[in-house]
């Protein structure tokens, strides 16, 4: 496949898009350590952030795996 033609503005409108979601996840990680810290109930914690349990769990192991390195 050759490429023939290359949109920069797309290209850029691309990596724009990514940064916002990348910025996005890294505040709901902050928010949900956060209410970890303040012991609130998983559910409550991935009803606040509009995410499901699972991910609020997930994230709550990951955290504690990392605190004990």
């Amino acid at each position: 496949m050759l490429l023939t033609e290359f949109d920069q503005k797309s290209y850029d409108n691309g990596l724009i898009k990514v940064g916002v979601e990348r910025g996005r996840e890294e505040e709901r990680i902050k928010n949900i350590r956060n209410m970890f810290i303040l012991n609130l109930p998983s559910e409550i914690i991935a009803k606040t952030c509009e995410v499901p349990v699972d991910y609020v769990l997930d994230l709550k192991k990951d955290l504690e795996n990392n605190e004990g390195r």
